[in-house]
């Protein structure tokens, strides 16, 4: 099953931002396997509902990664320093 899921994620079309599109209805369907190959690749995809993305779907790392980033941009003094 997850080669299957594998192959259709892989092949996923592409958002203006570059992230893989997956509608509701496929989503739920791969909400086990999703974690799995969000981890692997270390990408977000965008999860969308009549065409139209309305969640973004990433690992708890990239997450983080995207928090910490946001927070050290919000600091003046520390982007100063940079």
């Amino acid at each position: 099953m997850l080669q299957y899921w594998h192959a259709r994620f892989v092949t996923m079309p592409h958002s203006q931002y570059g992230t893989e599109q997956i509608s509701t209805v496929d989503a739920q369907a791969m909400l086990p396997e999703l974690p799995m190959l969000l981890a692997e690749e270390k990408r977000a995809v965008a999860i969308t509902h009549y065409g139209r993305p309305v969640l973004a779907e990433m690992s708890w790392k990239l997450f983080e990664s995207i928090a910490e980033t946001l927070e050290t941009m919000a600091d003046a003094d520390t982007m100063a320093a940079l």
